[in-house]
């Protein structure tokens, strides 16, 4: 999201057209993604994961900027980055759906403004918005709304201070992960579960636009502090179980999908109320949501073997394992460097660095 407060910063539109590295910031890690053109198409030029450790980053809430400066300053210093397109954390975010009449663009902008206190929590004077056309109708115009409150974006504009790096937009993590894993002018409607190590986040998309999303507090980690208090192993080795057995119900393996069930129950569940919320309910024309065709599930939790199978039982829609490549370059013309299991942490990160 390219907010309000970032065309002050930057207000010339040479800014969006220029080539800039994918720099996702999240609770568990840094991850950069830089694109180049190859022979074939676009190509990986480079990406790196930096870890955080706990307390630097919560629910998306900055708590110690300046390790996050050390960690810019070196992706400077040691890469040569310096152009970035940077994540808003999903957390922080509302994306709503209304309504605005058929006017010109600055018009719009001030309607919305009008109504941003009756749709999200924050005063007008604390927001940062933009927002996307989705419908032109006889009177007015239906738009997808995204808000975030503007101590969060300074905060995060704040982290690149004396860094090197420049920011030139940020986006809400949402709306990159579309961007990477819905298929260049595909315009039906999709669910996207994006699947990380301390969260799980579920967003549809319809059209290009994302007109949904919501999230929780449990992820990759929450799976293998189940599966090292079942089978009282250590942390590090159920996360070796979970990305290698995964979510299996052979015999040999009923003690790891016991030790997963009651959690792998709370994220099916989850997945399943938003899934049939979208499918019973009608929008503010009165009308039904389209319906959703396909589920992609992506995030560094993605790779765990059987766990799309397993969240597909009762959907009666499959979920397949997003090709986070699809819009960069198609995989038969082109072989990344990136490991197959490894892509799925970069989702994101591709998203922004994505034009």
């Amino acid at each position: 999201m390219i907010s309000s407060l970032f065309y002050k910063i930057f207000p010339t539109p040479e800014f969006l057209t220029m080539h800039a590295t994918g720099l996702d910031i999240s609770d568990e890690a840094v991850r950069t993604i830089s694109l180049k053109k190859g022979e074939t198409g676009l190509e990986i030029e480079s990406f790196r994961e930096i870890p955080l450790t706990d307390g630097i980053i919560s629910s998306g809430e900055i708590k110690n900027p300046e390790k996050l400066r050390s960690v810019f300053r070196s992706l400077n210093k040691e890469q040569g980055i310096i152009f970035v397109r940077v994540s808003l954390p999903e957390e922080k975010a509302y994306i709503v759906r209304v309504k605005a009449p058929v006017t010109s663009t600055d018009e719009i902008r001030g309607n919305l403004e009008l109504q941003l206190e009756e749709q999200v929590p924050i005063p007008v004077e604390e927001a940062v918005f933009d927002y996307d056309i989705i419908a032109k109708h006889e009177d007015n115009f239906e738009v997808a709304l995204s808000v975030l409150p503007r101590s969060v974006v300074t905060s995060y504009l704040n982290l690149f201070d004396g860094t090197g790096i420049i920011p030139l937009s940020f986006e809400i993590e949402s709306q990159a992960i579309a961007k990477c894993v819905i298929p260049r002018g595909e315009m039906g409607t999709s669910m996207i579960i994006d699947m990380e190590q301390k969260k799980m986040s579920m967003s549809i998309v319809s059209d290009g636009i994302v007109r949904f999303t919501s999230s929780f507090s449990m992820g990759s980690s929450t799976l293998n502090e189940a599966i090292a208090k079942n089978l009282k192993i250590d942390i590090k080795d159920a996360d070796v179980i979970r990305t290698t057995t995964g979510i299996s119900a052979k015999e040999n393996d009923q003690g790891l999908f016991v030790a997963m069930v009651p959690t792998l129950a709370i994220m099916r569940d989850e997945i399943n109320r938003h899934f049939i919320y979208w499918h019973t309910h009608e929008d503010q024309y009165g009308k039904d949501h389209p319906k959703i065709e396909q589920l992609f599930l992506c995030g560094s939790g993605a790779a765990t073997p059987g766990l799309a199978d397993h969240f597909a039982v009762g959907l009666k829609v499959p979920i397949k394992l997003a090709n986070v490549m699809a819009n960069v370059n198609p995989l038969e013309k082109y072989i990344p460097d990136i490991k197959y299991v490894e892509s799925f942490k970069y989702t994101t990160a591709i998203g922004l660095a994505l034009k």
